[in-house]
């Protein structure tokens, strides 16, 4: 886990702002529902991301200096090479982790609403 200032700063700012939406309270829909995408909230995956994103951030920084490479060597290593558009990064480790989160989101929801459309004669 990383406990670098800015992360805590992150995580607190992630966590004050869902606290908010959670209370947010409204005429029509009353208490804000909190859905949870496979067991944990989307506060609780950000805030997971945020760590894990640093640490992979922070490890291929501190072996590119043990290496001996050189700051754009070390900088397309964490985001990745311009002619590949950063696939070979260690940041698109992350991007992939959230487009699954996505796809994992939202497939009850279209499961769901298939099974709410009426049948066309």
């Amino acid at each position: 886990m990383i406990n670098t200032p800015e992360a805590q700063l992150e995580i607190a700012a992630w966590n004050s702002h869902r606290a908010r939406q959670r209370g947010a309270v409204t005429a029509k829909s009353g208490p804000a529902k909190i859905r949870l995408i496979d067991g944990h909230t989307l506060a609780q995956w950000a805030a997971y991301f945020v760590q894990q994103d640093a640490a992979r951030i922070d490890t291929a920084i501190r072996t590119g200096l043990i290496s001996g490479l050189d700051n754009m060597e070390i900088a397309r290593k964490v985001i990745g090479s311009l002619r590949l558009h950063g696939v070979d990064g260690v940041t698109e480790i992350t991007r992939q982790h959230i487009s699954h989160l996505a796809r994992t989101a939202i497939k009850p929801r279209k499961a769901r609403s298939a099974a709410l459309k009426p049948l066309s004669k």
